[in-house]
C-alpha cells in the first residue's frame, strides 16, 4: 500500500491517465455492439475517450513547459506512452462510429491487447532491466512495429483527407494513430536496447516469428490460389464439351478448408479500390473482419481466374453459407436478434409438432437508419412453413398466402421504393426458407413470428424433437424462453424446464442446438376433414421387395473410406457395377481400386442419373458428403437440361441407398421432388439388405406421402362421417409433400409447372416453391398487388391450440388488467348490496 501511494505522489499524471485509460477499456467492453445513443453522431464512448486524451494532451503540454520550459519537449516516457495509449482508445472508438478498420479478428483482438499491455508494463516500471517481463515486452513491441507499418501503409490512402480536415475538431487526425505507433515504437525499442543491448535478441524473434509465419501463410495462399486458378483453367479447355459448369469441377477437387473460404470470400467481395489491401475478409458467419494477414496474403496472390459469381457458388456450396450471400435491398450489419421466444405444440400420438418462433429485431443506431433483416430457417425432412406474423404499430397482422412471383414483386416494390413495412417469407432448396423484414430502425425494435409444422423422428419406442436452428442478425446475446405446451413428459431435455401451469417453460440465453425425446404413444389413425377431404395416419411398415441389385452404380466421393467401398464390392461380385469418372464405366477387380482412388479425391459428388440404363432396374448407392450443390444451382447447365429430359420420361423416382443416417444437400433435394426414393441406413444394415437382395418398397402413391422420419404415412381417403379430431397439421404435412411430388417433373421442366398447385398451396396454407408468405401495411398494397384474404376454403394460419395456447407478455399483461377490473367491480357491487 505503500509502495502504491509513493508511485501515485511520483507519478500523478501518469495514472490519471492510467484512471482514464481504465474507465475507457470498461466504457469499450460495455460499448461492444450498441450505440449508447441513436441520434448522435457518435457514442458516450467515443467522446469520453476524446475528450480525455485531450485534457490529458493539454496537462503534458502544461507538464513539459513546467518541467522544460518548452510547450512541446516531451520529455517524460512514461507520459508520452500514456498519450500514445489514449490516443489508441479514441482512435478504436472512433473507428466504430467510422469504419476505416473492420471489427478486428479474434487473433488480432488478443495481440491489441497484449501489445497495449506490454506498453503499459514498459511505462508503469521505468525500468530497462532485461528480465524475462522485460525481454516478453521487447518482442510483443517488435511485433507492434509490423503492425504500425502495416498500419501506416493501410491508411497511406487517407492521410491527404486527415490534413485536409483537422481542422474539424482534430478528429480526422485519428487517422495518423498508425503512424503514431510506428515511431513511438520505434523510439522506445530504440531506446531500450541502447540502454541494454541484450535486448536486441528479443527484437530478432519479435520480428521474425511474424515474418516467417505471414511468408508461409503467403506461400501456401499463394499455392491454394494456383490450384483453384488450374482447376478452373483445364475446365474450360477447348473442344470439350462440359456438363457441369466448371466451378463445379473446381469444387470438386480443391481443398476444402478454412483457407480456400478465405480464398473464395475475397473473391467474391466487393473492394473499395483505394484501400492497398483489402478492407475485411469474411468470416464462416458472413461478417468483415479485419485480418491483416490475410489482406496481405490476398493482395500478394495473384486473381484466381474465378468470376465474382463462381467464387460466390464455390463459397456457398463448399461452406453451406448460402444465407450470407442473399440477395439484399438494403444492409442488415446493426442488426440484431434482442429476443427469442419458441413455443412448441406436441401432438405425439400424431408424431407431429407445430413450433412458432417469435423473434425481435433491435437496430444498434448504426447508418442507415432503416435496414433490413434476413433470416433463414432450416427445417427438418418434411417440415413446412404454415404461419407468419409481422408486429405493425404494436399489433400483429397475419400474413397472406399468395403466389411467389406476387410476393417478390410486392416485397420488391415496397423495400426498394416506398421503404415501408413488409414481411416475405419464401421457399429455398435444401429444406430451409428465408424470412424478410422491413425497415429496422432504432427508434423501435421489430417482432415477427414464423410457424412451422414438422414431424417428429421416431425411433422405436421414443420421439425426438430438434430446435429449428436459424441464420440471421446475430443471436449470441439473445434472451430465449422456450415453452412445451400439453400434457408431456420429456426425457432427459437438453434444457431444464419448469412446471407453469398447462406448459413446461425453460429461460435463460440463446440456444440454438438443443433437442428432447418423449415416449412415443399409440399412433392415432382419428382423421382430419376439411372441404370434403379426409386425411388419415397410418404407420409405416417395414415393406421390402425382392431386387436383384443386377445393375448399381456406386456414387463415389471423398466421404468413402476404402473399408466402405470393398464392404459394399463385396456382396456386389459378379453383379454389373458401374461408377462414372467422366463417363460411367463398369468396375472389375482389374480397374477397380484405382478408379476409387480418382473419385475418392472428389470433395462432393453430382451423380450422372440421366446416364442410368434402365432406371427401374437399377440402383445408385452413395455415402453423404458435406458442402454440395442443389438442382438450382446447375439452372442453365448442359447438365441440368439433360437431366431434365430425361427425368420428364421417367415413370418411377430412381433407387437411392445412403450409406448413413445423414445425407447431402443434394439427394435431399431431389428426394423432396420425389424424383429419386432414397433409403438412408447405417453401414451395416444396408450391406445386409445388398445380401438379401432386397430394397425398401415404395409406398407412396397418388393418395398416401410417406414420411419416413415419422415412421408413419398419411392416406387422403373419402370423407368420414363425424368430427375431425386430428389436428389440421395432418392436411398441411399431406399437401406440402404431396405437391413436391407432383411439381417434381415440373420443377425440372417449368414450362409444365400447373397454375392450379396455388390453390392446393392456399387451401392447405404451406409455403411452397410457387407459393409465399407476405405481410403488407395497408390494405390498399394488398389490392394494389392483387393479393386476397382467404375465405372459408382455407385452413388459413396455423397457431398454437386454443386449449393450450401460451399468451405473450401483452395478453398476460391484459389478462391481469381483465381481473383487477373484474375483482374492483366485483367488490363495488358487493358494497352497494350490502
Amino acid at each position: 500500500m505503500n509502495l502504491l501511494s509513493a508511485k501515485l505522489k511520483e507519478m500523478p499524471l501518469f495514472f490519471t491517465g492510467v484512471a482514464f485509460l481504465a474507465v475507457s477499456t470498461i466504457l469499450f467492453s460495455l460499448d461492444s455492439s450498441e450505440k449508447w445513443a441513436r441520434n448522435w453522431p457518435f457514442t458516450i464512448h467515443f467522446f469520453f475517450s476524446y475528450l480525455t486524451f485531450i485534457i490529458y494532451f493539454i496537462a503534458v503540454l502544461g507538464d513539459n513547459e513546467a518541467e522544460t520550459g518548452k510547450l512541446f519537449k516531451f520529455y517524460n516516457l512514461q507520459n508520452n506512452l500514456m498519450l500514445l495509449l489514449l490516443g489508441n482508445a479514441s482512435a478504436y472508438a472512433l473507428n466504430r462510429e467510422v469504419d476505416i478498420f473492420q471489427p478486428s479478428a479474434g487473433w488480432l483482438c488478443w495481440f491489441l491487447v497484449l501489445l497495449n499491455l506490454a506498453v503499459l508494463q514498459v511505462a508503469c516500471r521505468k525500468n530497462f532491466k532485461p528480465d524475462l517481463l522485460n525481454h516478453l515486452s521487447v518482442a510483443v513491441l517488435s511485433a507492434g512495429l509490423l503492425y504500425g507499418a502495416y498500419g501506416t501503409i493501410y491508411m497511406g490512402g487517407f492521410q491527404f483527407v486527415a490534413q485536409l480536415a483537422c481542422w474539424f475538431f482534430g478528429i480526422p487526425l485519428h487517422l495518423l494513430v498508425p503512424l503514431w505507433w510506428l515511431l513511438a515504437l520505434w523510439l522506445l525499442l530504440r531506446k531500450m536496447t541502447k540502454a541494454h543491448p541484450a535486448f536486441y535478441k528479443s527484437v530478432i524473434i519479435g520480428l521474425s516469428l511474424p515474418l516467417v509465419f505471414i511468408g508461409g501463410f503467403v506461400v501456401r495462399w499463394n499455392m491454394l490460389g494456383n490450384e483453384v486458378a488450374n482447376v478452373y483453367h483445364e475446365e474450360i479447355a477447348p473442344l470439350e464439351v462440359r456438363e457441369l459448369p466448371a466451378w463445379v469441377t473446381v469444387g470438386q477437387r480443391v481443398q476444402r478448408d478454412w483457407m480456400t473460404e478465405r480464398i473464395l470470400a475475397e473473391e467474391s467481395a466487393n473492394r473499395w479500390d483505394w484501400f492497398v489491401f483489402p478492407s475485411g475478409v469474411m468470416t464462416p458467419g458472413g461478417e468483415q473482419q479485419h485480418d491483416p494477414i490475410v489482406g496481405i496474403a490476398a493482395t500478394l496472390r495473384p486473381n484466381s481466374g474465378l468470376r465474382q459469381e463462381q467464387a460466390q457458388q464455390l463459397k456457398n456450396t463448399l461452406f453451406e453459407s448460402r444465407h450470407n450471400t442473399e440477395a439484399r435491398l438494403w444492409s442488415g450489419e446493426d442488426l440484431r436478434t434482442n429476443d427469442v421466444v419458441t413455443n412448441v405444440e406436441f401432438f405425439p400420438e400424431h408424431r407431429l409438432s407445430y413450433t412458432e418462433k417469435t423473434l425481435t429485431i433491435k437496430h444498434l443506431g448504426g447508418w442507415p437508419q432503416t435496414q433490413e433483416a434476413i433470416y433463414s430457417f432450416y427445417l427438418p425432412e418434411g417440415g413446412v412453413v404454415t404461419s407468419a406474423s409481422l408486429w405493425i404499430a404494436g399489433v400483429e397482422q397475419k400474413a397472406l398466402l399468395t403466389t411467389r412471383e406476387k410476393a417478390d414483386s410486392a416485397y420488391t416494390t415496397i423495400v426498394g421504393r416506398e421503404r415501408r413495412d413488409p414481411l416475405l417469407v419464401t421457399w429455398q432448396e435444401g429444406n430451409r426458407v428465408t424470412a424478410r423484414i422491413f425497415p429496422c430502425s432504432p427508434d423501435s425494435m421489430r417482432q415477427f413470428k414464423i410457424g412451422i409444422t414438422a414431424p417428429l423422428k421416431f425411433g422405436g419406442t421414443e420421439l425426438t424433437y430438434q430446435n429449428i436452428p436459424f441464420d440471421g442478425p446475430e443471436a449470441s446475446n439473445a434472451e430465449e424462453t422456450v415453452r412445451l405446451v400439453g400434457s408431456i413428459s420429456p426425457i432427459e431435455p437438453s434444457l431444464k424446464f419448469s412446471e407453469e401451469g398447462s406448459y413446461k417453460q425453460h429461460q435463460g440465453g440463446y440456444t440454438a442446438d438443443w433437442s428432447l425425446r418423449l415416449a412415443a404413444p399409440p399412433l392415432s389413425e382419428q382423421p382430419f376433414s376439411f372441404n370434403g377431404k379426409t386425411f388419415q395416419l397410418r404407420p409405416l411398415p417395414d415393406v421390402l421387395e425382392p431386387f436383384s441389385y443386377r445393375r448399381t452404380y456406386l456414387d463415389l466421393n471423398k466421404n468413402w473410406s476404402m473399408r466402405d467401398f470393398n464392404a459394399v464390392w463385396d456382396k456386389l461380385k459378379g453383379k454389373e457395377v458401374y461408377a462414372c469418372p467422366k463417363g460411367c464405366v463398369r468396375l472389375e477387380e482389374a480397374n477397380k481400386d484405382e478408379v476409387f482412388r480418382q473419385i475418392s479425391r472428389l470433395n462432393f459428388s453430382i451423380f450422372p442419373l440421366h446416364k442410368i440404363e434402365k432406371p427401374d432396374d437399377a440402383v445408385v448407392i452413395t455415402k453423404a458428403s458435406e458442402g454440395t450443390p442443389v438442382p438450382g444451382d446447375l439452372k442453365g447447365s448442359r447438365y441440368f437440361e439433360q437431366f431434365s429430359a430425361f427425368y420428364k420420361g421417367q415413370q418411377h423416382p430412381i433407387r437411392v441407398l445412403n450409406i448413413g443416417e445423414k445425407s447431402s444437400l443434394w439427394f435431399n433435394a431431389l428426394a423432396a421432388l420425389r424424383a429419386v426414393q432414397m433409403v438412408a441406413m447405417p453401414k451395416e444394415e444396408a450391406v445386409q439388405l445388398i445380401e438379401n437382395q432386397q430394397f425398401p418398397a415404395n409406398q407412396e402413391d397418388a393418395e398416401t406421402v410417406v414420411l419416413n422420419q415419422a415412421g408413419i404415412k398419411i392416406n387422403r381417403i373419402e370423407s368420414a362421417p363425424g368430427s375431425s379430431k386430428a389436428p389440421d397439421h395432418l392436411m398441411r404435412l399431406f399437401v406440402y409433400n404431396d405437391l413436391m411430388k407432383t411439381l417434381g417433373k415440373n420443377y425440372f421442366n417449368p414450362d409444365g409447372a400447373a397454375v392450379e398447385l396455388v390453390k392446393s398451396a392456399q387451401e392447405a396454407w404451406v409455403v411452397t416453391p410457387f407459393s409465399s408468405l407476405i405481410t403488407l401495411e395497408t390494405q390498399a398494397d394488398y389490392d394494389r398487388f392483387d393479393i386476397e384474404a382467404p375465405g372459408s376454403e382455407s385452413l388459413k394460419n396455423a397457431s398454437i391450440s386454443n386449449s393450450g395456447a401460451v399468451p405473450e407478455p401483452h395478453e398476460w399483461l391484459l389478462a391481469i388488467i381483465c381481473v383487477v377490473l373484474t375483482w374492483v367491480l366485483y367488490q363495488r357491487t358487493r358494497q352497494v348490496v350490502g
